[in-house]
């Protein structure tokens, strides 16, 4: 049986829902196929309650549930890994171009702070990460190499 508990801060009210794990692993896998979070899925059914609705009667006149949506980099077609590698490449040299600018227009009164410290040591470190990056020769593959 689920704990519910109503708790307030901050001036909000907040409900605390303690489920048993394996009630806990079909919600999460319910929300997972709908690919809704699970503080809508608890928003909605909070929303239902207080109305004085049961979830299924509000939903009996709605049809079919939508599709669920695409999450991301799993279900997307990825790129070719020249063209990741391309724009890894790409993007930390971006990075080291933003430090090494902010590195610049640093004051000179501030040459000795630790904030100068930490931001030199960042540059020569995404020095290092660019060269060793420029550096990767990937096999062509397929017996082209």
């Amino acid at each position: 049986m689920p704990e519910v508990e109503v708790r307030v801060s901050k001036g909000n009210p907040f409900v605390a829902v303690r489920l048993p794990p394996l009630a806990m692993e079909a919600v999460q896998r319910a929300c997972r196929d709908q690919g809704i979070p699970i503080s809508e899925l608890v928003r909605t059914a909070l929303q239902e309650y207080l109305a004085g609705r049961t979830p299924t009667e509000s939903l009996a006149g709605s049809g079919p549930l939508p599709p669920r949506a695409s999450r991301g980099r799993a279900s997307a077609k990825r790129s070719s890994r020249p063209a990741r590698l391309q724009r890894l490449q790409e993007e930390a040299h971006d990075l080291l171009d933003d430090y090494a600018a902010w590195q610049e227009a640093m004051p000179e009164n501030l040459e000795g702070s630790p904030t100068t410290k930490r931001l030199q040591d960042t540059v020569a470190t995404l020095e290092q990460v660019c060269d060793l990056l420029d550096a990767v020769e990937p096999p062509r593959g397929y017996g082209r190499d």
